[in-house]
């Protein structure tokens, strides 16, 4: 072999090599931002399987000692965090997120948190945020308003 030959062989070699390390980290999944296992890609119906692990949420109490407000709370928030972990998650526990809007006490509200009271300020405060939620599903989404069972 004439060493011009080998020499483009080696060139030949080195740029392929580069082309192949450029190649794998260009359609890595992690770049791409696609998740292509785990969780976002189960079918629906073992995702529904996972959310009847959830205790049943009753209906609106007549009053607060009948509502367990911490249960409510952590739900809503998992169901939120799972939701905004992928789109396709998103697109399963979007209406179950939306399927009550409620307002109760130790709701994280923006910044703050409410409190159960009866002064002017509290009660205000639980008006504005029972207002938000109606105004996501009515005016920001009307998609969401078909999911709404409950308001309370």
């Amino acid at each position: 072999m004439s060493p011009k030959r080998s020499r483009r062989i080696q060139e030949k070699t080195v740029r392929d090599k580069a082309q192949a390390a450029e190649d794998v980290v260009v359609n890595a999944p992690w770049e791409r931002g696609i998740n292509n296992g785990g969780l976002p890609t189960l079918p629906d119906e073992l995702l529904l399987e996972l959310l009847s692990y959830y205790p049943p949420i009753p209906l609106p109490a007549f009053s607060d000692e009948d509502i367990d407000t911490a249960a409510h709370i952590a739900r809503r928030d998992t169901l939120l965090a799972l939701s905004r972990s992928s789109s396709n998650l998103r697109r399963f526990f979007r209406p179950y997120i939306w399927q009550r809007i409620e307002v109760c006490a130790g709701m994280p509200v923006g910044k703050t948190t409410l409190n159960k009271g009866n002064s002017k300020e509290e009660k205000k405060a639980f008006a504005l945020e029972l207002l938000r939620q109606l105004e996501i599903v009515t005016i920001r989404d009307p998609t969401l308003a078909q999911y709404v069972e409950c308001v309370s």
